[in-house]
């Protein structure tokens, strides 16, 4: 992968719109050249925060997974466990996973994408 700050703040936030856009954040998207990484880190006004590093091997594809993963984990514990994004018919939210190579939302319970994280281009 070849990380850079742009593309990943555009994935960053169409993630978090994705997961109800947790009010009163600040989101902070800084490049490692020195390592090739790309640190992302979710503030919340009471002082916490969540964070991911993309590595540079990471394809574009892993690389969404896991900041929608650190991503849904900060927004749910905000949302005080309400499940995001809801899991059709089900109390629990989907897990971020690559289904067929696509980052999607699937659920945890049956493995079936729910629907994909990121918009097609």
């Amino acid at each position: 992968m070849d990380v850079v700050r742009a593309p990943v703040r555009a994935w960053a936030e169409e993630i978090l719109r994705g997961l109800g856009d947790p009010p009163l954040r600040n989101l902070v998207v800084e490049s490692r050249p020195e390592s090739g990484e790309v640190e992302v880190v979710l503030w919340f006004p009471d002082g916490t925060a969540a964070g991911s590093y993309l590595q540079a091997a990471m394809t574009d594809a892993e690389a969404v997974v896991h900041l929608a993963d650190g991503l849904q984990d900060a927004a749910v514990e905000q949302a005080l466990g309400r499940p995001l994004p809801p899991c059709p018919g089900h109390p629990h939210p989907p897990s971020a996973r690559l289904v067929s190579g696509v980052p999607a939302w699937a659920c945890p319970r049956t493995g079936g994408a729910v629907r994909p994280i990121l918009a097609p281009p």
